[in-house]
């Protein structure tokens, strides 16, 4: 996997960033997919904006598919906890797309695991954290912050 850092993050070091992408992506992708995927992370000073839309961060693929080359925008104002547990909610959206589990999202259609899910029609509009990606995105990004933070502790003791 290669992994470039972007920008001044004054909580986080360029070589934390890069360890703590490679270790959460070892832990969702196989071996050989991860050495396929290029990512960029940006730190950026203040919250990024995506469809004029403030958040934490954000993730774009940035080739066709198959997807293997990703961008990564995150707030480098927050926490060193903060910006690990955004990471590891970025790098399982790396994963989705990588294994193709999302093959397209646009304003008003995402297709998740080969189903179309409306985001326009009001009766079908799924809310952001009920969205299938998200909650899987959510639900992995505190394991993966706990997880790399018992690596680095293991690691340090030797």
């Amino acid at each position: 996997m290669l992994v470039r850092t972007h920008g001044i993050n004054q909580r986080l070091t360029k070589k934390e960033l890069r360890d703590a992408t490679k270790f959460m992506s070892g832990l969702l992708m196989s071996k050989r997919l991860c050495k396929n995927i290029t990512i960029h992370i940006y730190s950026v000073e203040g919250p990024p904006i995506l469809d004029g839309s403030k958040c934490k961060a954000y993730m774009i693929p940035w080739d066709s598919r198959p997807h293997r080359s990703f961008r990564i925008y995150i707030d480098s104002t927050r926490n060193k906890r903060e910006q690990l547990h955004t990471l590891g909610h970025e790098i399982t959206h790396v994963k989705q797309y990588a294994k193709g589990e999302v093959k397209d999202i646009t304003n008003v259609l995402a297709i998740w695991k080969n189903e179309e899910h409306s985001l326009e029609c009001e009766k079908d509009k799924i809310d952001y954290f009920f969205r299938p990606w998200e909650v899987e995105s959510f639900g992995y990004e505190r394991g993966l912050y706990k997880k790399y933070i018992q690596h680095v502790k293991r690691r340090n003791k030797k």
